[in-house]
């Protein structure tokens, strides 16, 4: 019988796994922790970080960066050892090394330098109270340099007090209530109404999870949701034919060949597993939210 073990997962970890999946050029999605970038990026709102080089990264941009450099003894936030979400503001040589200057969008001090090295991405999408801000679109970007601008002397010095206004109508944004859905669709006429069996629903794993196979059983991570999920050997198999493409059915067949049970105890395991599965955001399935590959 297929099994999944939750727990929660340590934070190095995740940040472990966050910075392998950037390094081999993909997105990852996170909640970005602390209020340093107040209110353009407000406490535990998802972000997505692209991967990046020194050399993609332009005036007002927001980049995620290793915070192991030296810490400043004038700054109140810790950045050793952390990952640090800041915006970029400019670059300039110090001891014949290229260094990159940074600013959280709350902070009074710039951030220590930064070697070019320590960054790992930047921020190109905000989740905001149900709608979405690309800041690698033309407004996205304008909204970044517009807001680097106001943080460089003598600017910053009338900017501040302006600060207010911008986190009133950002609190604003957050708190306006959605509008109701007044559109109704019509009804399909009864010949239209097909009722899909469960064996034909089509499961597809969650892209917004990283999993590796160790010793045979997948370990599932949801940054998403700080959580670890270990899967049995059953699980791990289902988890594998998952691709978007095979039915419950399928699967079904698969299982019950190659663990020598019925079919109608794998289709029920199956149903059943890929079901919890779907409740805990790790699967979903086609047509439900996700795409048939």
């Amino acid at each position: 019988m297929p099994e999944c073990k939750k727990t929660a997962a340590p934070d190095h970890i995740l940040w472990d796994i966050a910075t392998e999946l950037l390094h081999n050029r993909n997105r990852v999605r996170f909640h970005a922790p602390g209020v340093s970038m107040s209110p353009f990026i407000r406490h535990h709102e998802m972000i997505t970080v692209k991967p990046c080089t020194h050399g993609d990264v332009a005036f007002g941009d927001i980049i995620l960066y290793h915070g192991f450099g030296k810490q400043d003894p004038q700054l109140s936030i810790p950045l050793q050892d952390k990952k640090i979400v800041h915006r970029f503001l400019w670059r300039r040589v110090v001891d014949g090394e290229l260094r990159l200057i940074t600013k959280g969008d709350n902070n009074r001090l710039c951030d220590p330098p930064v070697l070019p090295h320590q960054i790992l991405g930047k921020v190109v999408e905000i989740e905001k109270n149900g709608w979405r801000l690309r800041l690698d679109a033309p407004l996205g970007r304008l909204l970044n340099r517009l807001c680097a601008f106001a943080m460089i002397p003598p600017v910053s010095f009338f900017s501040f007090p302006c600060l207010k206004k911008v986190k009133w109508l950002f609190n604003r944004i957050r708190s306006e209530p959605k509008p109701p859905n007044d559109h109704v669709r019509s009804c399909p006429k009864q010949s239209e109404i097909r009722i899909m069996k469960i064996e034909e629903k089509i499961p597809i794993r969650s892209p917004e999870t990283a999993h590796q196979i160790i010793d045979g059983e997948a370990v599932i991570i949801t940054p998403g949701q700080m959580m670890v999920h270990v899967l049995n050997s059953v699980g791990s198999k289902i988890w594998d034919l998952a691709d978007g493409k095979k039915n419950i059915g399928d699967i079904a067949k698969t299982l019950a060949e190659e663990f020598d049970v019925s079919y109608e105890t794998a289709l029920k395991d199956a149903v059943e597993f890929t079901r919890d599965l779907a409740e805990n955001k790790v699967m979903g399935f086609v047509g439900e939210g996700q795409e048939k590959q």
